[in-house]
């Protein structure tokens, strides 16, 4: 239309007295001519009276265009700051999806998920922004999480649950040790238990020690036997610690444990747990460097960069939330300004095989998946497999 300011000159002049204006009729007849700029100070008007988040939302949804500056776009995200609820936070990222003022509604997001500090609610997370820079934050809490319920477990099959399903978690060496201390304890209790029923039941005149030495003979072939079954299946994580079992004292003596295989057995544990923890400090630089590559995009209108490449993994996500919460609270910084127009280009990160995995671990999970996870079992699906 050639004349929307006749048209709204016309409107006013047929409406009662100037204090009573419609605003909302005005807004629509405008919406009907196709007249969104100028319809949009109108509509900003009827925002600012009702001053609610949908009011907002609706104005900086329906008039980006006209909302160059992002007046709207910058009153709808106060509004959902003020609800500070998950649900709305997500409403607002639809606005526009590639705001840079995004990331400091998911890191919301993510701040009201670590108040529930729920596994679930991490691997949900996870699942529903995958390159947001919280993302690695979510699974090194997962990791933390699940290696704490292992713990609690105490039992070997479980940790070797958490070494599997979290590839590079840092808890690696010491639940490696954890299930081999686990195993320990239940060969002791074994021995306990063979010495106290031989002295309350046997009446022959075999000494009892060697009955105990006939049964270590016996576990330690199982130990070997079990290592070689676990090497054919390439579950070295098992066989390993069988081997290792085989160095404890109580089979030093044993026909089966040979100096040969105990040297073996040693020299395979070192070299293996080597390769496990040069596979951890892999994946650790890994899920730094593309994190800090995230954070640069996204920060890239800053004189300062906030994190880099010396700093560990740990104070890379600190200082990465410390600069979010201040943004939070400073409306007036550059960044802040340019993100309510600015776009930015998301850096996936190195964490996707690990969020599958959880993901496909959450889904369906083996027993000791379920005590990881710490599922009520009824109602869950199991791989018996």
């Amino acid at each position: 239309m050639k004349y929307p300011l006749l048209l709204i000159a016309i409107l006013i002049f047929l409406s009662p007295p100037a204090w009573s204006i419609d605003y909302e009729k005005i807004v629509q007849g405008l919406e009907a001519l196709g007249e969104y700029d100028a319809a949009y100070p109108f509509a900003y008007q009827i925002a600012q009276q009702k001053n609610t988040y949908s009011a907002w939302r609706e104005v900086a949804a329906k008039y980006a265009n006209s909302d160059t500056k992002g007046k709207a776009f910058l009153q709808a995200w106060r509004q959902a700051q003020a609800l500070n609820q998950e649900s709305t936070y997500k409403d607002f990222l639809k606005i526009r999806p590639n705001a840079l003022l995004n990331i400091q509604a998911i890191h919301a997001i993510f701040e009201l998920i670590k108040a529930s500090n729920t596994m679930k609610d991490y691997v949900r997370f996870m699942k529903d922004f995958p390159d947001a820079i919280n993302s690695v934050e979510a699974l090194l809490k997962i990791q933390a999480l699940a290696f704490e319920r292992a713990k609690k477990a105490h039992d070997a099959l479980v940790y070797d649950a958490f070494v599997t399903t979290f590839p590079g978690a840092k808890q690696i060496p010491e639940a490696i040790d954890l299930a081999f201390q686990a195993e320990q304890q239940l060969i002791e209790k074994e021995v306990k238990g063979w010495e106290e029923d031989f002295k309350k039941h046997y009446v022959g005149t075999t000494p009892v020690d060697t009955f105990i030495y006939w049964m270590l003979e016996h576990k330690a072939r199982s130990l070997v036997n079990g290592a070689e079954s676990a090497l054919r299946k390439n579950n070295h994580l098992f066989a390993v610690r069988q081997y290792r079992l085989l160095g404890l004292e109580r089979f030093k003596q044993t026909e089966t444990v040979t100096e040969e295989l105990r040297q073996k057995s040693s020299r395979e544990y070192e070299q293996w747990l080597e390769s496990q923890q040069a596979a951890i400090a892999k994946s650790m630089n890994e899920m730094k460097s593309s994190l800090i590559k995230a954070i640069q995009q996204q920060t890239q209108y800053l004189k300062s960069p906030i994190v880099d490449q010396t700093q560990k993994l740990d104070e890379v996500i600190a200082n990465y939330n410390r600069f979010v919460a201040q943004l939070a609270e400073q409306d007036k910084t550059i960044f802040f300004e340019k993100s309510l127009i600015m776009v930015y280009v998301v850096a996936p990160l190195s964490i996707k095989p690990q969020q599958q995995q959880i993901q496909n671990g959450f889904e369906n999970p083996t027993p000791q998946q379920v005590k990881l996870f710490a599922f009520e079992t009824k109602g869950v699906k199991i791989n018996e497999k």
